[in-house]
């Protein structure tokens, strides 16, 4: 009975500390102040040992960390007022006790609070990280972050793997992958020449440096390649932000800018010459006119001069329209005016546009053949200036020899053919003559744009057919132009 009186009372003493004086007096008096503060002594040890053996691993149970502070200010609170508790030790040791835990909870407070930071500076950083990533993987422009100073790509975004046509590896230090780039005259750069290695190594930025690669899809690709070191707190560098812009299309652009200038200024130079050689003989033969009308001279020799001066407007009057169907092609403005005409006439309509003068220039004779007179629907206009433009030259590098015209059905549509036995092409001039301003001989020996053929091509082109050439140095040529009944689109 007395010993279940004794732990009844000392339990009471810890579960209810506002009864706690009453029964505290009571095992004083049952024990005496020694054994008392033994026992008291005990169970609060027993206490702490629990309140350890819950808390400490985690330090997450406040409710029990709180209601075992509290009891235990309460018990002390009455141990220490008692007058006989200062003969022991046991009330400094509770009170040490008692402190360690206070620090214990503050210190379990302050690493939750540090940990609920933490989890929301890392909130924070994963949101600006995938605002950062967002950015730049839209911007137009290759981005690669390197660690340093290993080197190892910390992060790319798509335009850089899509410019490089690799995947760029981010286990691997850049200096580790080649990937084919290439100074300026075709010599591989070193990995370890890099703009970015240079950078993280050196500690310096580089600027523009323009660079090319082989994607193995888009073939050759021009690069302006930048690179820049970011520094920690000590200075030293921590990493490498690498830049690289594709400048292929730029490139190609102000190259197709500079041939069109020089087109342009070739174009100019041909033209002006051109122009000027009729409009200084029509200026001589207005003046011999002139001349010979004041001294009322015979009328053939008057005719003769304004024959003459007709031959050389025709020139001119050429010469314009070639320049203004090469400006209609360009702007894509070349229409077609569509109506049905058979072969024969076609062909016979400009044999006599070319007049009695064309057909007396030719030592030779003209010969034509239509197989098969067949009704066609195309731009009559147009087609007469293509069949003009090739009787024309055979009749300029034909030698003055005959001039064979041959027409008629074919499997699809129709053709026609114009075929001289004068100087040639030289074989590997077959294709050059169907571009601007390219001439089969010396520009200096025959006169012209170099525009004919080119604007026949654009024109047998626009019908939907073809244009294509046989020829033999010394023994002529033959153009065939072929064109299908329908045009394809």
């Amino acid at each position: 009975e007395m010993e279940t009186a004794i732990f009844g009372c000392a339990s009471e003493v810890f579960l209810s500390p506002e009864a706690s004086s009453q029964f505290r007096l009571a095992l004083k008096k049952a024990l005496g102040p020694r054994n008392f503060d033994f026992l008291m002594g005990y169970l609060a040890f027993i206490r702490t040992a629990h309140f350890w053996t819950l808390t400490h691993p985690e330090l997450d149970h406040d409710e029990d960390m709180n209601a075992l502070l509290k009891n235990h200010e309460e018990l002390s609170k009455g141990l220490l007022e008692d007058p006989e508790a200062g003969r022991c030790d046991f009330g400094q040791r509770f009170s040490k006790e008692l402190s360690e835990l206070r620090r214990e909870k503050q210190t379990h407070e302050k690493l939750l609070e540090a940990q609920t930071k933490q989890i929301e500076m890392s909130k924070e950083i994963k949101k600006a990280k995938d605002f950062l990533e967002s950015v730049i993987e839209i911007v137009p422009v290759g981005l690669s972050i390197s660690e340093a100073p290993s080197g190892k790509a910390l992060f790319n975004n798509k335009e850089i793997e899509d410019i490089a046509g690799v995947p760029i590896h981010t286990r691997v230090s850049i200096e580790g992958y080649d990937y084919g780039v290439r100074y300026l005259d075709g010599r591989i750069m070193p990995p370890d020449q890099y703009p970015s290695v240079r950078s993280m190594r050196e500690g310096i930025k580089i600027h523009n440096e323009e660079l090319f690669l082989i994607n193995p899809k888009k073939g050759k690709r021009d690069l302006i390649i930048s690179s820049s070191p970011v520094r920690g707190d000590n200075q030293k560098v921590v990493a490498v932000v690498t830049s690289v812009v594709d400048i292929t299309e730029v490139k190609e652009t102000q190259r197709k800018l500079k041939d069109a200038l020089a087109v342009r200024d070739e174009f100019l130079s041909i033209a002006s010459h051109e122009l000027k050689t009729p409009l200084t003989v029509l200026s001589l033969e207005t003046e011999m006119m002139q001349i010979d009308l004041e001294g009322a001279k015979d009328l053939d020799t008057v005719k003769e001069y304004l024959e003459q001066v007709n031959t050389h407007v025709s020139r001119m009057v050429q010469l314009v329209d070639d320049m203004m169907d090469i400006a209609r092609i360009r702007s894509g403005k070349l229409a077609l005016v569509k109506t049905q005409v058979k072969l024969s006439s076609l062909i016979n309509s400009v044999l006599r546009s070319l007049g009695h003068k064309f057909t007396k220039s030719i030592e030779g004779a003209i010969k034509v053949d239509v197989h098969e007179d067949i009704l066609v629907n195309i731009d009559v206009g147009r087609m007469q200036q293509v069949v003009t433009n090739l009787l024309t030259n055979a009749q300029k590098y034909g030698r003055g020899g005959d001039i064979a015209i041959n027409a008629g059905a074919s499997e699809d549509g129709f053709y026609i053919k114009v075929k001289d036995h004068g100087i040639g092409i030289e074989k590997d001039k077959l294709e050059l003559i169907f571009k601007r301003f390219e001439r089969a001989i010396n520009k200096n020996e025959v006169s012209g744009l170099g525009l004919g053929l080119y604007i026949v091509n654009q024109i047998v082109e626009a019908h939907g057919g073809k244009i294509h050439v046989t020829s033999k140095l010394g023994e002529g040529s033959e153009f065939c132009v072929e064109v299908p009944l329908k045009t394809r689109k």
